[in-house]
């Protein structure tokens, strides 16, 4: 097993390579032609490659506390903040994604939102920027 071969943030944390930041790019672990290097010698050894992949959510732009006072300003009327931050996310994920990819309203998918009618529109962790299903 690999892990996700996407572009992701530049940082050490084994967990950034599960915050996908371009789907259409292979970086950080080797390029595009390592990874079918890697591909082919496994076949001709009979090994199966089986890849991690990350599809329903991208990197994190902002911590839960930031997002949680954004949109409660926008709630209240306010919504530079939030723009901010949805710029912020599109900066990292364009030109491939906006914010319209994006599953809004924005909501903490925590707690007892894991396992409810809810649990594919929440961003994990209230962090992940979770994508639209439809």
């Amino acid at each position: 097993q690999i892990g996700p071969a996407q572009e992701s943030p530049d940082s050490p944390g084994w967990y950034h390579r599960y915050q996908p930041k371009n789907y259409g790019v292979i970086s950080g672990l080797g390029t595009e032609a390592d990874l079918r290097a890697l591909c082919a010698t496994a076949q001709r050894h009979g090994i199966m490659i089986i890849a991690d992949l990350v599809f329903n959510h991208m990197l994190v732009v902002a911590q839960r506390a930031e997002w949680a006072e954004a949109t409660d300003a926008a709630d209240a009327g306010d919504p530079a903040a939030l723009e901010a931050l949805q710029q912020r996310l599109e900066s990292q994920v364009g030109p491939a994604f906006d914010r319209w990819d994006f599953q809004w309203p924005w909501f903490a998918m925590d707690g007892a939102a894991w396992d409810d009618d809810r649990r594919y529109e929440g961003w994990g962790n209230g962090e992940w920027s979770e994508l639209r299903w439809s």
